[in-house]
């Protein structure tokens, strides 16, 4: 079984770090710090599932989802605020990796649970 492909777009090179260090042969980890690096890398190389930054500073979120899903409809995207550790980042990714979604479900925006937790708290 070949490599997932996971693209980390996140100015923050902190999160892109703490993300590339999973530490799992299963995946090959890439990484961009814009929303245009994404989209370039995406037309090269084929990513499994997009984790994007909502802070990436050259393109809104929502938009870059919405160029990345018109020309990968099957590509899972994980969006996570600017705020959340590296480490919650990553146990939210490692969920979606191992959940249904990565089984080839449409493309979509997935809010990190503690995105979701935290808009339930305020």
């Amino acid at each position: 079984m070949r490599p997932r492909t996971v693209l980390i777009v996140s100015p923050d090179p902190r999160v892109r770090s703490a993300l590339k260090s999973l530490g799992r042969p299963d995946l090959r980890i890439l990484e961009a710090a814009s929303g245009l690096a994404a989209l370039v890398i995406c037309a090269s190389v084929p990513a499994d599932l997009v984790a994007i930054d909502r802070s990436v500073p050259d393109m809104d979120t929502l938009r870059l989802i919405e160029k990345l899903s018109g020309a990968f409809p099957d590509m899972p995207v994980m969006t996570f605020p600017a705020g959340d550790t590296a480490a919650t980042v990553r146990e939210n990714l490692v969920m979606l990796l191992e959940s249904a979604v990565c089984r080839k479900q449409p493309a979509l925006a997935y809010a990190a649970p503690s995105a979701a937790r935290r808009q339930r708290r305020a």
